[in-house]
């Protein structure tokens, strides 16, 4: 394969997934016209979090990751997907002190190998803590690589602490004053801590009206935001089901984020079995992979610039009111298969879980967890 030359599979066909290490299979149902974009996002964290090293003050930590990402994004340029590498400041400084360059990367840094070599794309990720993300822009730039207008990340709920409209204007560098970074594209909005989320998880490109309106679009607003719908293999399968049976509005754009943290890379097994996922859906051929700033121009070019937004649906509300309560539960009743009686038909998606194209003891167990009886 050249660099540079993707391979995005289009078209429709039945699907086969692998999730969570398990073959899931359902059958085709009615043909969809509109495909699912998926993007493949990585973040690493800055070492306040917890979740990762030190890595200006740990260089074999920083050579573990760095060996795994090379594994990673080749594989993925292998396989002919796009890729969001998102990096937040801590890596790039370690970056810009130990990496030189490896035969492994052509004699380039990790971030210009990616960027110049697989043709990936490089966005800046922030928590602001301590540097904000006209910084980590810098930083970026300071290995070689003009950063993307991504935002990486951001908080969006509650309105309270949003960050949305702080991300409306060019951001100036702390670490070089002259150095500014301007947001195009919005991305990953979250709540503190990503506790209860699901209402950010959205199918689909908008304008948010302003940090009290996020779910609105406005025409007038400043910026697109790409929803990520879950950020899992597990939600694009609830997608894929949705388009196998005829669910998704024609001429809407669909998007799904596929999300691989930085710190699972290194654990051994993670990295092909990320590559038996993508082969399931390469086979399916109902899906493109791409890009965050791919899907912006997807969006204006072949859609009109035209929102939409798709919102998960909950667990067990089959009736799709805002509560699990006992309507859901009549309708339940009518969807019970038994473990591996499927397949099951889309009004019982909703209570398929797992997902494994049945509706059994598992699926009640779970069910029981979500009742929540009528909302008041």
């Amino acid at each position: 394969m050249q660099s540079g030359n993707r391979i995005r599979p289009r078209g429709l066909a039945w699907v086969l997934i692998l999730v969570v290490g398990a073959v899931c299979h359902w059958t085709p149902g009615a043909q969809a016209d509109e495909p699912i974009y998926v993007s493949i996002v990585m973040h690493n964290e800055e070492p306040l979090s917890g979740l990762y090293p030190d890595f200006v003050n740990d260089p074999p930590a920083f050579w573990q990751h760095r060996d795994a990402l090379v594994q990673f994004v080749n594989m993925l340029f292998d396989h002919g997907v796009m890729f969001n590498y998102e990096s937040d400041w801590n890596f790039l400084q370690a970056a810009q002190m130990y990496d030189n360059g490896t035969p492994s990367t052509n004699g380039k840094n990790i971030v210009r190998y990616i960027k110049e070599d697989l043709g990936f794309e490089v966005d800046p990720h922030a928590h602001e803590s301590q540097y904000n993300y006209a910084d980590v822009a810098y930083l970026i730039q300071g290995l070689g690589v003009t950063p993307s207008h991504t935002v990486g990340g951001f908080r969006a709920f509650p309105p309270e602490v949003s960050k949305l409209e702080y991300l409306w204007q060019p951001l100036t560098s702390t670490l070089n004053p002259a150095f500014t970074w301007e947001p195009q594209i919005l991305w990953g909005g979250a709540t503190m801590l990503h506790q209860n989320e699901q209402s950010l998880w959205i199918s689909g490109v908008w304008k948010p009206k302003d940090r009290y309106n996020f779910l609105i679009h406005d025409e007038a607003a400043p910026l697109p935001y790409i929803g990520g719908y879950g950020r899992g293999w597990d939600k694009l399968h609830d997608l894929l089901q949705m388009q196998q049976s005829g669910e998704l509005e024609e001429g809407r754009i669909y998007t799904c984020t596929v999300f691989a943290p930085q710190n699972r890379i290194v654990t051994p097994g993670y990295t092909p079995q990320f590559a038996q996922q993508i082969q399931a859906h390469d086979a399916a051929g109902d899906i493109q992979w791409v890009g965050l700033a791919e899907v912006i121009n997807i969006w204006q070019t072949q859609y009109n610039s035209q929102p939409n937004i798709l919102r998960w649906r909950t667990f067990g509300d089959a009736d799709e009111d805002g509560d699990v309560d006992p309507a859901d539960f009549a309708a339940f009743e009518g969807c019970v298969t038994g473990p591996g009686d499927g397949p099951i038909s889309p009004d019982c998606y909703a209570f398929d879980r797992e997902p494994d194209n049945d509706v059994d003891l598992a699926d009640f167990s779970l069910f029981q967890t979500s009742f929540t009886g009528p909302e008041p």
